[in-house]
């Protein structure tokens, strides 16, 4: 479909399809694909686009997707606040600024120690000892130090489902009496065979009577943009009801309801 908006807001700008392509890091002809409806530019191109012709990126989405405004879709949600305010539900952030993810992992901590809601962090080392660094800077730190478990995002690759289990099954005991508990994953690329996929199928097998856990669960997984085509973007925002980018949360205007999470499951058996 052509994009008769980005045309005319480019024309707005006075700006030539050269001019808006090299300012947003691509190739003349891959703007001209996109300005045509020819290409669909992933998330992490649409944010330069719209960094240099000043709209929301998710203009891009609304074409083939659905129309936010008239479904009643909010397109501006402050990160911190909705950290504060959420107590549930499933984020799929998409970043494209390695500083800004480690700024919003910081904060989403920060935030769960001021709700005394205990955290799971997986990522990589690196990413951790980032995390931990800026951490220590906040003057809440201490509220969150103790409420915190990483795990190295490596091990549970490399674990079949039943030891997923156990690794999770082992941290009940910090879990005990805990009403809200977040949760994040982070992965640098999207793998061909999901380990998360693998073990949540695993737990849909071996209990088919899965009942909602008793605890809150306020799950984000997140990937670098960058690694990311736009219609894997697509079809995971199917898969979670809300979708972050580095400067806000919006409601994912495809997810369906009945894409039920098993993740943590084994938490429902909490005595």
């Amino acid at each position: 479909m052509r994009k008769n908006w980005l045309i005319e807001l480019r024309k707005s700008r006075n700006m030539t399809q050269e001019e808006v392509a090299f300012a947003a890091f691509i190739n003349r002809g891959y703007y001209s694909q996109v300005e045509t409806g020819k290409r669909t530019p992933s998330l992490n191109v649409a944010i330069n686009i719209a960094r240099v012709l000043k709209f929301d990126p998710m203009m891009f989405y609304r074409d083939h997707l659905l129309d936010f405004s008239e479904n009643g879709f909010n397109l501006k949600n402050n990160i911190p606040e909705t950290f504060r305010s959420m107590i549930d539900g499933q984020i799929l952030y998409l970043y494209s600024n390695p500083d800004k993810f480690v700024e919003h992992v910081v904060t989403f901590l920060v935030t769960a120690g001021e709700k005394d809601s205990h955290c799971l962090l997986i990522d990589d080392y690196k990413n951790y000892c980032k995390v931990r660094q800026k951490l220590q800077a906040s003057h809440n730190h201490r509220d969150i130090n103790t409420h915190l478990w990483s795990v190295n995002i490596g091990d549970l690759k490399h674990m079949d489902p039943k030891q997923i289990e156990q690794r999770i099954l082992d941290y009940q005991i910090h879990f005990t009496e805990i009403k809200t508990i977040r949760i994040w994953i982070n992965e640098e690329t999207v793998d061909k065979v999901d380990w998360l996929y693998n073990f949540e199928t695993y737990l849909r097998t071996k209990s088919r009577n899965w009942t909602k856990p008793k605890v809150k669960l306020l799950f984000i997984r997140s990937y670098n943009a960058n690694r990311i085509s736009a219609d894997l973007s697509i079809k995971m925002m199917r898969m979670y009801s809300h979708l972050m980018t580095d400067v806000e949360i919006v409601h994912s205007p495809i997810y369906k309801n009945d894409n039920k999470s098993f993740l943590f499951s084994p938490l429902s058996t909490q005595q």
